[in-house]
């Protein structure tokens, strides 16, 4: 279900985020969870509207730590 609520993948597969996040994350071309997971807190910090908390929330939802 990309767009409001979730990203990476189909209906109930995809990580629950907010709207913004899955905007910043589909815009740079991160389409999985697996691509979230390998791309590097400071690419994710040079998105568009995410910020520090946003990125933690990305990385719990995603089942990998802050680096």
């Amino acid at each position: 279900c990309p767009g409001a609520g979730c990203w990476g993948g189909r209906a109930g597969g995809g990580v629950r985020c907010y709207t913004g996040m899955a905007n910043a994350v589909n815009g740079a071309g991160l389409r999985t969870g697996g691509e979230g997971r390998e791309t590097a807190d400071s690419d994710l910090l040079g998105l568009q509207d995410l910020g520090p908390g946003s990125v933690a929330s990305l990385r719990e939802s995603l089942g990998k730590k802050p680096a």
